[in-house]
Order: C-alpha cells, then structure tokens, then sequence
C-alpha cells in the first residue's frame, strides 16, 4: 500500500471494516486490544493507526516505529485471548508514517480481552460490547461445537413429545421398529438429544413436539400477501401464521406457495393450453428446507415469506454459519448449523439436500437473489417476477 491508496482508503470513512485510530490514543493498549477484538469476531477489516477520526493523519516517525511494533506484537500475544497473529505495514506519507493493521475475519472465534474477559464485535463504524446471552451464544457457536438445537426446555414434559410420531418416523427411516419398551424408547431419544432427562431439547420439541408454538412461540413462518411492492403499505391480501412442527410447517408453506404460483401460458401454445408456474415448484422445495433446516435457531424469530406485486421474499433469521461466504454457499459448500434437525429432516421433511439446494435453486430460476445480511441478521431469497 502507498500514500495514494491510503489515502482513498480514509476518503472511504470509518465503517463495518475499517477503523481510525489517533497517535495519542495509541498508548492505550486495552482499548486498542478491543478494537482488535470486534474485527476478528466480526469479518475483520483494517485498524489505521496514526490516522484521527475525521481522517487527518497524525503519523510516526520513524523512530517510533520499532517501539509501536514492539507495542503491537505484545498486545497480539497478552491482551487477545486466543492470542494472534497480526499483519502491519507501514505506509510513509508527508504527514508521516501510518501503521496500517490488517485483520482477517478470526479463524477461532469468539475471541475476547484479556482485561475483564470482554466480547466485543463490530457493529457500523464502531465496537460493540456483546453482554447479551443469546448473542454470546451465537459466537461460541461460530467457533465451537454449541449448538441451539440441543438447548434444554425446561418448562416442557414428556407428555408434551408425540412418540408416535416418532415411531412412525423410525420405521421409514430405518424399516425396522423403535424400542417398544418405554424405558429403552426414551434412553434413545436421550442419546439423540431430543430429549434430556424428563424435558424436551429444542430440537425434540421441533421435530416431535405435539404443540411446538406453545414452547417456543416465536418459531413459526409468518406469510404475508402485500397489495403493491413496498413492505410500508398498509394493505394486504392475506396474513397467516404458519404453525407445527418443523414438517408440518414445511407442507403448509409448500402448499400455501403452490396454490399462489403465477401460471403463464407457454409461448406458441393456444389458449386452451394449461399454464405453466412462474417459479418451478422445487425452488420452493430448496428456499423453505433451507430456511427451516439451516436458520439460527438462537435467535427467537420467525421465518417471514412475504409477497409483492413485483417479487417474493423468504426471510430466516441468521446469516450464513460458521464464516460460511455466500459464494461457498451457492457453489453447494455447507458447513451445518443444526446437524440433528438436518439429519432427522432428510426423513420427516423428504429433504435431499446435502449443501446444494441454492445453487439447485439458482439452476431452477436464474433470477433469484440471495442476501446473507449482516446489517439485519438474515439470510434473504428473493425471487422477482
């Protein structure tokens, strides 16, 4: 980098990745730890040290340099925890030298300081101490083996899982009989983690739960038919909260979407000519296993399907896991949020999915547009006609 990019680099501003820091505020080796930090639980970006906040450039001289450094590759080892390794280059400019740190999105999230153990993560232009559980959760997650699923209920019983159900499903999965011993069922279900000792996990609850919404009711597809293109109208032709377990909330959807799919008349043909669907009737197998499969169950939110006159939006909560990119994703790369929900929905679900439903999705109908948004948590299908 020289002094031109540098400086088109600052014209840029302070955002997600990029950060000024001051000459004076350089001695402050805890908050510049936390800077780092929020950059390496986020998707990394660059920490300009030597540049002010409106962008001036306040640089080194060289004599500080070695100093800086020094200062630097202390901070990466003692106050970041797990400790990094961090990539600097100095840039000279008139104004004198501008230290510019680089930091990839962290390979071994969540990482915190090692002052008072804080989290933090990059939100805009600035860090944002994470406190909250649910979000903690999710960043342990990134990194470890935490999964949502396996949460325990603890206001749920087992009266409340619908056995049948599961045997039903055990012998079209495997061809054979469940346990017919109550005992030897439930230890089953225990080493599958759908149940932990007399509750239900989430994940039992999804797949199994006679009444899913009474425990967690936020866990439901909400679909929403609009009267124009714009979210703000105040007109709709339908509303309708899709509840159920995980494979009745997917044929409902299914069904819901199919009965709405446009019918156009095949080109050359006559008017007596069935009509053919807009939008083939798999990409609504591929975009509703997706979201209902591979959402981040951390968040208590609902799916949302909404309709316009101009486009269809599927909307489920959670961006992309484990530093997945969107270009990974629709090439058919996965890496599993909710690897028992997966498992068991290849069966309840008929899901044949193995990563590759966008990009099948992307084959069935070109125009759609995928939008894993940070800014709102969400991964976004749309699918204009």
């Amino acid at each position: 980098m020289d002094e031109i990019a540098l400086r088109k680099l600052i014209l840029r501003g302070e955002d997600t990745t990029l950060e000024f820091k001051s000459k004076a505020k350089i001695g402050d080796i805890h908050d510049l730890a936390a800077e780092c930090v929020a950059f390496l639980n986020k998707r990394g970006g660059n920490l300009l040290l030597g540049v002010e906040d409106d962008g001036d450039i306040s640089g080194f001289e060289s004599s500080e340099i070695e100093s800086c450094n020094q200062m630097l590759r202390s901070m990466a080892k003692d106050q970041i925890s797990p400790p990094v390794f961090l990539d600097t280059t100095n840039v000279p400019t008139s104004a004198g030298i501008v230290i510019a740190l680089h930091l990839d999105e962290g390979i071994d999230k969540p990482y915190q300081t090692r002052k008072g153990g804080a989290f933090y993560i990059r939100s805009g232009d600035e860090k944002r101490h994470v406190s909250h559980r649910d979000e903690l959760r999710r960043l342990f997650q990134i990194g470890t083996h935490v999964f949502a699923e396996k949460q325990v209920l603890p206001d749920t019983w087992l009266d409340q899982f619908d056995f049948s159900r599961y045997r039903q499903y055990y012998q079209d999965r495997f061809s054979e009989d469940a346990p017919s011993d109550d005992d030897d069922l439930i230890e089953q279900l225990r080493s599958l983690h759908l149940l932990s000792g007399e509750h239900l996990t989430l994940a039992g609850c999804l797949l199994f739960g006679k009444a899913p919404q009474h425990q967690v009711p936020k866990f439901h597809i909400r679909h929403v038919w609009f009267k124009g293109t714009h979210i703000a109208v105040e007109e709709f032709h339908s509303e309708r909260l899709i509840e159920g377990d995980l494979a009745t909330m997917y044929r409902k959807s299914f069904d819901l979407l199919e009965a709405w799919n446009l019918r156009e008349q095949p080109p050359g043909t006559n008017f007596n000519t069935p009509g053919r669907p807009v939008i083939p009737p798999a990409v609504f197998v591929e975009i509703l296993t997706n979201a209902l499969i591979h959402r981040d169950y951390f968040i208590p939110d609902s799916i949302k399907i909404f309709i316009f006159d101009d486009r269809l939006e599927i909307s489920s909560p959670g961006t992309l896991p484990n530093s997945l990119s969107l270009a990974e994703a629709i090439q058919g790369i996965s890496r599993s949020r909710n690897p028992l929900i997966e498992n068991i929905g290849l069966t309840t679900m008929n899901y044949k999915g193995v990563g590759s439903g966008l990009k099948r999705a992307s084959q069935l109908y070109p125009k759609i547009h995928f939008d894993n948004n940070h800014e709102r948590n969400a991964f976004i299908v749309t699918l204009p006609f």
